[in-house]
């Protein structure tokens, strides 16, 4: 089974405010003509609440024929009366280009407006808008101020952002404290980005104890709203018996949850699991399949997967030194670690090229930290290569490779 992945995710874009913006959308009844008759000579009337839903009506295309220019004109008018909520609509309809040229500049100048009146969502795109430098000089701690004053609204993504501001230490002083506060906050509301990281903060022990037991608890709550990272994770934690009893059906069902959305460990971890016979029916065929997957869009981890499994398989069909050493040397230009250095000897020994199988695993052994238990089977693998005899994997139990 490969390691876990320890990359946080990045700061969410604009696009997931949306969201919150149509649950508004969900208050407005689908109006009779009648009742659309009445809300537009409301609207006519000056009253801003009717302006505000005119122009929802207008941009969803609810009852009304979709028309972003008559949504832009009737936001604008409830926002010229003060109306908070309209304010933030007509920065969104800048920023996004509807109704209106794109331009982040009257998007920041309509957000700041709402945002001053405590408005979160507007809040928190102000802090987009300065973390990314659009509308406005790229200022992190500028975004850090405007995501706090979301986050303290409990707005969860602006929680999120500022744990994660926290955690780089920008715009602000890094501060693992401050980050667990902020994603427990988010993850309390169910976020799951926020639940994801705050069990990968517990896995891995960076600014909290480490706790596997915790590190399973957030990471489910992720896993079951299809976050694949947190599937991944919550793969490795019953793989390895970390926090849970070692159990290859739950490692199995969630792997390959996170598998089918494209998460490239997961994939990686399949091909491993039908290697070794781990929670699938050993099937060199089919690791294969799995390790080519990840192999082909030029990730380390299928490369050195593939190129082990071309070198020392024990089934003859499947072996090929020549294409074990095109993987392994592809993944040593990524990566010049002492594990592909082992694969690369293994697939030179394959090709029955033992001089160089010899001068390559003598580098990996080279490499290796003082105390580390991977010495005995790399030595072993020398002692073969010096005999001009090459490595073969056992049919059960044959090693994940990284």
């Amino acid at each position: 089974m490969t390691t876990l992945s320890t990359q946080l995710p990045r700061t969410l874009s604009f696009w997931f405010s949306i969201i919150f913006f149509f649950v508004a959308l969900a208050s407005i009844k689908a109006a009779e003509p009648k009742e659309l008759s009445v809300l537009k000579e409301q609207a006519k009337l000056g009253d801003p609440d009717a302006q505000y839903n005119l122009g929802l009506l207008y941009y969803k295309g609810y009852v009304i024929s979709q028309n972003y220019s008559e949504a832009l004109k009737w936001f604008k008018k409830s926002a010229q009366q003060g109306f908070a909520k309209s304010k933030y609509a007509v920065g969104m309809m800048y920023d996004k280009g509807h109704g209106a040229d794109q331009d982040f500049s009257m998007a920041v100048k309509w957000y700041r407006k709402s945002a001053k009146q405590g408005y979160a969502l507007s809040q928190y795109n102000l802090g987009v808008k300065y973390g990314k430098g659009q509308g406005v000089a790229q200022n992190n701690s500028k975004a850090v101020k405007w995501y706090r004053k979301a986050a303290i609204q409990r707005h969860a993504v602006s929680q999120y952002n500022l744990g994660v501001l926290y955690s780089e230490g920008n715009g602000v002083a890094q501060d693992f404290s401050e980050t667990i506060k902020w994603y427990r906050k988010a993850a309390e509301q169910n976020y799951p980005d926020a639940e994801y990281n705050l069990g990968w903060m517990y896995h891995v022990g960076n600014g909290v104890a480490q706790d596997f037991v915790k590190a399973r608890k957030w990471y489910i709550k992720a896993a079951e709203k299809g976050h694949a990272k947190a599937q991944y994770n919550l793969s490795v934690l019953y793989h390895e018996g970390n926090g849970v009893p070692q159990d290859y059906g739950e490692t199995k069902k969630w792997v390959l949850k996170a598998a089918e959305q494209g998460h490239l460990l997961a994939q990686n971890a399949i091909g491993s699991m039908y290697q070794n016979g781990e929670g699938m029916p050993q099937d060199y065929q089919k690791a294969y399949k799995w390790y080519f997957k990840v192999a082909e869009k030029d990730i380390v981890n299928g490369l050195n997967s593939i190129a082990w499994l071309l070198a020392t398989c024990p089934d003859d069909s499947i072996r090929d030194g020549e294409k074990a050493i095109e993987y392994a040397e592809q993944a040593l230009m990524k990566e010049n670690s002492s594990a592909i250095l082992d694969t690369l000897a293994a697939a030179f020994a394959e090709a029955g090229r033992f001089d160089e199988a010899i001068e390559i695993e003598i580098k990996a052994i080279e490499k290796l930290e003082e105390g580390d238990k991977s010495i005995e089977s790399y030595q072993k693998r020398l002692e073969l290569y010096k005999s001009n005899k090459p490595w073969r994997e056992t049919t059960k139990g044959s090693r994940s490779r990284k």
